[in-house]
């Protein structure tokens, strides 16, 4: 899902047809909601995965980001599967311009 420092906006897209939730880029602040959810997502390790990717983004960029789409950071995961989740979902509308961010990508294997 990641290429080149950036977010393959094909490849989600095509990765989340026919799926049952809005497509986009799920994110999460939260170390143990995104190994939950790699896990989940890549059936126990079955799937290819899991693994997680790590984005850092500079701050003010971020913020003007969110700010300007109307997003939020750590917003409530509704119907969690866990109480406390919480996530940020780029819609996929979105995506070219976080790529326009300064991003530094990297990924990791879950524990």
């Amino acid at each position: 899902m990641v290429e080149n420092q950036a977010i393959n906006i094909e490849r989600i897209t095509a990765h989340q047809v026919g799926k049952g939730y809005a497509s986009g880029l799920y994110t999460t602040t939260q170390s143990t909601t995104a190994e939950w959810f790699a896990d989940a997502q890549f059936n126990r390790g079955n799937g290819g995965g899991p693994e997680l990717i790590q984005i850092e983004v500079p701050t003010s960029q971020l913020n003007n980001f969110l700010q300007a789409n109307g997003l939020t950071l750590d917003a409530p995961l509704p119907q969690s599967p866990v109480p406390g989740m919480t996530e940020l979902f780029i819609p996929t509308e979105y995506l070219s311009d976080f790529n326009d961010l300064d991003l530094n990508i990297s990924i990791q294997e879950t524990p």
